[in-house]
């Protein structure tokens, strides 16, 4: 289906059409409950709708994702998100073995040395050099 045959008043987000009558649904939801913060609006909005998987679990990031879309297109407006700041990826400190190398352009594979595969631990120093 086309966004020319869909109803109109309707979107579509994450494979999946919104009635107008849903879109109503999930603004009733956000003034009846004010309170709810985005991941509960969302996880309510996935049971309303019985949005599930194949094996029967909510489909809550795609809900999100839709309802994230849906405010970007101006068609609901959602509670400000109650994070101050960004979360950051904790930062490994470079060590030199993680250093770039020059690639391998010689010899041919067949003459490369035995490769030999270690298990990293979680808690060893190496597990850093794989982390980043």
């Amino acid at each position: 289906m086309t966004q020319d045959q869909r109803p109109a008043g309707s979107h579509r987000s994450c494979g999946r059409d919104f009635s107008p009558a849903e879109l109503s649904a999930i603004v009733e939801l956000m003034g009846a409950e004010p309170k709810l913060n985005r991941a509960q609006l969302w996880r309510r909005v996935c049971e309303m709708l019985n949005w599930r998987t194949s094996d029967g679990k909510r489909k809550d990031i795609c809900c999100r994702v839709a309802i994230l879309r849906m405010q970007v297109d101006d068609f609901i407006e959602l509670p400000a998100s109650r994070i101050r700041q960004r979360r950051r990826r904790a930062q490994a400190p470079a060590i030199s073995r993680s250093d770039p190398r020059s690639p391998l352009t010689q010899p041919p594979m067949h003459e490369l040395p035995t490769l030999r595969l270690e298990i990293v631990q979680a808690a060893s120093p190496h597990a850093k050099l794989w982390n980043k």
